[in-house]
Order: C-alpha cells, then structure tokens, then sequence
C-alpha cells in the first residue's frame, strides 16, 4: 500500500491554548509535520523510479519556492500544485520546521509573546541550506520535528526523506537568503491583500487557538506587519511568478505546472533501456571483448563450472538447486572478501601451538582498537537468499536490506524500502561531521582522529605544525590541507559494504542499489558488489558507472534479451530459490534472466 508523504500530528490543533504558551506568528499551531498530504491525490514514498542517468550521475530534481506572509496561502498553492501535476514522487518541505533552538534567556520573551518569529534571526537558516542541498543532490535528509506548544524541536524525532523529482519548499522568508535563492529553480511569490492575510489570521487564531480578538491584533501590529514590510515584500522583486490570491487563482497554478512538466519532461530518464542498448557489446559468438578493471570473475574451475550446470539445469529440484546455489555464494563472498583493499586488512603477529611466532594478517581495527565495520545490504528478494552464505564467512557482518521492484508499466526499478545498518552512516564521518561541533569539540575530535589513526607521521608540515595548536581551541581544522584531509578520511571510512543480488541483467535495479547506498555517504570505494549471474551488459553498465565500485561474480553471460532477460541465465532465481511461481518478471529488477 501506498503511504501518504505526511505523518499524524502529534499535538492537536483544536486543543486549548495553555496559559504561557507560545502564540504562533504563522501558519499553524500544531507540530508541524514535512511533507503534506494533498486531498484527493496520494504521494508515494514508495516505489520511486530512478533518479539517476545510465552513467550513475544523479539527475537533480526540481526545486519550487513559494514564498509569501504569513496566512497568504503558500500550503493551499503547493497543495494545488502537487495536485495537477500527479507526480507520484514530490516533496513538500515547510520552513516552519527549521525554527532553531531557542538559548534559555530567550523562553521567558517567548512566554511573554514579545519574541519575534518572523525574523530571519528565529530560523536555522544555515541548516536549511544543507538540507535543500542534500535534497537537489538526490540523497537523504533528517529533518527536524518543530514543536510549536514548547517552541523547541522533539527530542529524538526526524524525518527521513530523498530527494524527489519535484521538492517545492514553501515558508515566509523562503527568499530572504542568496543561498537560498540559488538553489530554487522555480520562485513563487503568492501576493494575497494584507487585509485578507488579517482576517485569516483572526478567524484561524480564534478558532483554533481560543486567543481573544485583541491580542491577535497586538502581536500583527508589533510583529507580523514590520516583518513582512522589512524582509518579505521586499522579495517580490526575486520571484519569477507572481500569484495574486493565492489557492484560488487557478490559471497562474496551471501556468505553473505546464512549465514543470516541461522541465521534467527535459530530465526523463528511461534508464533500463539506455543501459541495455549503451552496453550491447561482444564479438560475433556472443562473448565480452575486456572486462572493465574493477570487475573480477570467480576462476572457472571444474568445480565451478559443476555448480553452474546444476543450476542452469532446468530440471533440477527446488532442494539441489538450493544446496548448489548456497555452496556457490560461498565460493563467490570467499573471494570476494579476499579482494577488499589493502587498508581493511593490518599485520598482526601469533604465538603458535608450538611457541613459535606467527606473521599474519586479521581485519582492521580503529582507533578504539573495535574491528572496522563489515555490513552487508542485500537487494531483495533475490539477494536475500545469499545472506547465510555471508553470515557463513563472517560471522561479525551486520546485515541491511533493499527492496526495488520494476514497474510493470514503465519497466523501470523502482525504490520502495530500505532499512540500512546504522554503521554505514556513522563510520563515513570524514571531515564533515566538526562542523556541527563547537571549537573544543572539533579540537578533540581532531586530535582522536590524527592520534588514533597516527597519522602524524604522514602528514604535510603544515598539517603536523597544526595539530600541536589544536586543544587552543581554536578553528584550524580549516587550514588543513586537501591531502591533510584526504588521510584523515581514508582512516575514518573503514566500514566495507558487501552489495548483494543474485543475477544481474542490464545493472539498472543494482546501480539504483548503489546509489542508495552513496546517497547514505557511503564512500563508492568501500563497496563490493557481489552477483551469482550477470550479462555483460549489466557488468559494463555497473563498472563504467561507478569506477571505483568492485563487483565480483561467479559468470558473466554475454546475451539479453529484448525482454531485458540474462540469456542463457539461471531462469527466475528468487522462484526457483524459493519455489515460488512468478511467471515472469519477479521482485527484483534484475532478479528474473
């Protein structure tokens, strides 16, 4: 079932206001949530198509700013909006949400209702340019969860949301920030009579709020009114569309849309079937000319190739074909594990039964002496079968999952759920993580980092004649140099992904699994891509697309179908895996050969 891009309000709107409380100088009075539902129209978080060409580089969505004062309608013309464009992929984020956290001076001015919230200075405006670029970039955003009756956000409550083909960001100073501006692509400024924008406040404040007639009038005269003369009607001038009445001016709405869809029509992607026809290559017998360089091969030994011809056997029972293919996943994370970089792995010395000293290798540790991270993330429904033979191998791995399905119209993977290991996001700290931090903190973070690491022997003499001035507590985390940074990263992002699927066709569902694993800043050198069956056509796509991914694979099929089947391939996997009849296209995108 679809889900609606909202979630239920955590306070009610219609309850009482309580004495002290808080009286909102905009649009509403209850916790505000994200993304909103439209009437009539739902919006998807499932099932979204891909956001990304046949070469992997992300397709940056379209970003409308609706701007306007308070009560102009801004929600009732975005609303309007999502509703005539019927795309199933949009996202509406409020600037309400990003209200920051008020110091412990300021509550009793807010409880005395003399604190302005219409001033630029009540937002966290650097928080919503990060979160808008992160949204244009395609990958993941925390947004937070403001609530309005103790104007603090909610302590561990965020919302988790992508990038979609159409972000329209709407609040009362969308425009008052050049950081902002240069990031919308689209500006809307919807103009409604100071008198109407009055009367709805009246009508919503009385009603919702139980305030009397009289203060709502004392606050719009000592707050609303300047803020919206000072730094709201000043941003006419920056808007590429005016909308005069808001919600009900129908032709300027439906001028909106025309012009969006054009733009999206601009930027459609038919992904699988670029990538079938881009990577269509071989010599006269089918076979691939060179495989890319970060693409290994399991060596066809006799015992391999026995496996394979069980497989491929389309007699064979459900329990063989199950027991061969468990033993080939074996065969296939062995060698792939042997294949993670230089860095995963540290010298270490044993003492043997007999005494004697061992020089060996074991797994990487970090500076708290923990062993680096190894997470695999299985693409379901196929590559959920070759979890066991993972946790068979390394019994320390922390599992993750994705769900992509193709559309059966459009014939495109589409995302629908995903639930990653929380390792994957804190081990790819790098360098962005202190600047959140304060100047004590970034010092002892750095000062972790470069002695846990010891990286001080590699550094440049700039980076080591730095890090002796570092617990001064002052900001020269900023004059470290670009190798400085480099180093530190590289000790950092120690966690290695394995990417898992059974078969891989023409690599669109895989390079969708890929790019929601890079979205969660998940460095593209720290994963391995591990597939039982792929067609060249798949493998060229995924390598040449991300080049310093690694994919291991037992074999590489030359042909594909018209139908986008891996032939001669292994049939329906995941059915046959699990002795289910799909008859035809399965769960996953690439799963069916």
């Amino acid at each position: 079932n679809p889900f609606q891009l909202s979630n239920p309000p955590m306070t009610s709107s219609a309850s009482p206001m309580k004495i002290g409380m808080r009286h909102r100088t905009t649009s509403s009075s209850k916790v505000q949530t994200v993304l909103q539902p439209v009437p009539g129209f739902q919006v998807y978080t499932a099932g979204r198509p891909p956001w990304f060409g046949k070469d992997g580089v992300i397709q940056k969505p379209f970003l409308i700013g609706i701007c306007g004062g308070s009560a102009s309608g801004k929600t009732t013309v975005a609303k309007e909006i999502i509703g005539r464009l019927q795309q199933r992929w949009v996202s509406l984020l409020s600037m309400d949400s990003y209200y920051r956290e008020y110091l412990p001076e300021e509550k009793p001015i807010i409880r005395a209702n003399n604190f302005n919230f219409d001033h630029p200075s009540a937002f966290d405006l650097n928080l919503l340019v990060e979160t808008l670029k992160r949204l244009k970039q395609g990958k993941h955003v925390n947004v937070p969860i403001y609530d309005f009756t103790t104007h603090s956000r909610v302590k561990g409550k965020e919302q988790i949301i992508y990038g979609a083909n159409v972000v329209i960001f709407e609040g009362i100073l969308a425009f008052c920030d050049n950081r902002l501006l240069d990031l919308i692509d689209l500006k809307v400024f919807v103009d409604t009579d100071d008198d109407e924008r009055l009367s709805r406040r009246l009508i919503r404040d009385i009603r919702e709020r139980g305030r009397a007639v009289q203060g709502v009038l004392d606050q719009y005269e000592r707050f609303v009114k300047p803020s919206f003369d000072e730094f709201i009607a000043p941003t006419r001038s920056k808007a590429d569309i005016i909308v005069p009445r808001g919600g009900s001016n129908h032709v300027a709405i439906d001028l909106i849309c025309r012009h969006v869809r054009n733009q999206l029509i601009k930027r459609g992607l038919n992904t699988r079937c670029e990538l079938a026809e881009a990577y269509r290559y071989g010599d006269m017998d089918g076979h691939p000319e060179a495989l890319p360089d970060n693409v290994r091969v399991l060596e066809q030994t006799q015992q391999v190739r026995h496996l394979h011809t069980v497989l491929r056997n389309r007699n064979t029972e459900r329990d063989e074909f199950v027991f061969y293919a468990n033993r080939l996943m074996r065969l296939l994370f062995e060698h792939a594990l042997g294949g993670l970089p230089e860095s995963s792995w540290q010298k270490v010395t044993v003492t043997a039964p007999d005494g004697s000293s061992y020089e060996g290798v074991r797994r990487a540790t970090t500076a708290s002496g923990a062993a680096a991270s190894l997470v695999g993330v299985s693409v379901l429904r196929a590559g959920e079968t070759m979890e066991p033979a993972l946790a068979a191998v390394a019994k320390d791995v922390r599992l993750g999952k994705i769900l992509i399905q193709t559309n059966p119209e459009t014939r495109e993977p589409e995302l629908h759920y995903h639930r990653l290991p929380t390792s994957i996001a804190e081990s790819q700290v790098g360098l962005q993580l202190p600047s959140s931090l304060d100047d004590w903190g970034m010092s002892k973070l750095m000062l972790t980092v470069l002695g846990g690491c010891q990286l001080t022997n590699h550094l440049t003499e700039e980076g080591r004649q730095l890090t002796n001035h570092l617990t001064e507590g002052c900001q020269l985390i900023n004059h470290l140099t670009v190798k400085d940074c480099q180093l530190i990263n590289h000790h950092l992002c120690r966690t290695q992904v394995i990417l898992m699927d059974a078969t891989v066709a023409t690599g669109a569902a895989a390079m969708m699994a890929v790019r929601v694993l890079l979205d969660h800043d998940c460095p593209e050198q720290n994963i391995t891509f591990c597939t039982l069956v792929a067609s060249a056509a798949g493998v060229s796509a995924i390598a040449y697309a991300f080049p310093k991914l690694r994919l291991v694979t037992t074999a590489i099929d030359p042909g594909l179908s018209d139908a986008y089947y891996i032939e001669p391939g292994v049939g329906n996997f995941g059915d046959r895996y699990f002795g289910t009849t799909g008859g035809g296209q399965d769960d996953s995108g690439d799963e069916t050969c």
